[in-house]
């Protein structure tokens, strides 16, 4: 935790991040897997870029690659959604 943090901060020194403001909730089942799901695309664009070192991604390449992130983490929600509806 404290590599990624630094990572940040090198990135962008002025951020703030408090880790005691709220405990994050565990995550439900389906969002591990919408999670998973999220690997793959993220894992690609990083391959793309020949990086593995989130600390020397540019500014667009990390807003990319969150970007990336979140979409295919809303994906796989939608996409177990849809699975659990087709199931009823």
């Amino acid at each position: 935790m404290t590599e990624m943090i630094d990572a940040i901060m090198a990135i962008w020194p002025g951020a703030r991040i408090n880790l005691k403001a709220s405990p994050m909730i565990d995550p439900t089942p389906r969002e591990c897997r919408a999670i998973e799901l999220a690997s793959d695309p993220a894992g690609e664009y990083l391959d793309n870029l020949k990086k593995t070192d989130l600390a020397t991604l540019t500014e667009s390449e990390w807003f990319t690659f969150l970007e990336v992130v979140v979409t295919g983490f809303q994906d796989g929600l939608c996409s177990i959604r849809n699975e659990y509806r087709n199931q009823a």
